[in-house]
């Protein structure tokens, strides 16, 4: 969490906080359902590897983030 923070000006912290509470609480509530889905459908192999995608596009992303800052 010290990460989330880092950086962000002092009177931003609670929000920024707030912000990354309520994104991790969408992210597990929707990460099951997605992998459930795919999983129903296509095998538990598909399902991981969707999950997969979407965790390494969500890596790049912050990556790419981070450069323009």
């Amino acid at each position: 969490m010290a990460m989330v923070v880092k950086g962000v000006e002092s009177h931003l912290m609670s929000t920024t906080m707030g912000f990354y509470q309520a994104s991790y609480g969408v992210g597990m509530i929707i990460g099951p359902v997605i992998l459930g889905t795919v999983a129903d459908r296509y095998g538990l192999t598909a399902g991981f590897s969707v999950i997969g995608i979407i965790g390494l596009l969500s890596i790049w992303y912050v990556l790419k983030l981070k450069e323009s800052w």
